[in-house]
């Protein structure tokens, strides 16, 4: 999951170049616009929220207390930095 910053008018260009985009080096990728937002503020407020969901759904399937755990600590793990 990724946050790409653009410039309002360039918003469309991006959205619509994304999904052509298969391969980054050897590794294949596939890209899907989940949310377009104004800020970075409410972008990350969305990632945090979408990913809850997430970990909803599957942490009924995972039995063990440390699956779940671990599970836990990389779906919620988001580093603005990168």
């Amino acid at each position: 999951m990724a946050i790409i910053r653009c410039l309002h008018r360039g918003q469309r260009f991006v959205s619509s170049v994304l999904p052509l985009i298969t391969l980054i080096g050897d590794v294949r990728a596939k890209f899907r616009t989940l949310y377009i937002g104004a800020t970075i503020i409410q972008c990350n407020k969305f990632i945090v929220k979408h990913q809850k969901q997430f970990l909803d759904r599957t942490m009924g399937q995972i039995t063990s207390a440390k699956e779940r755990q671990d599970l836990f600590k990389r779906v919620m793990e988001f580093d603005m930095d990168r």
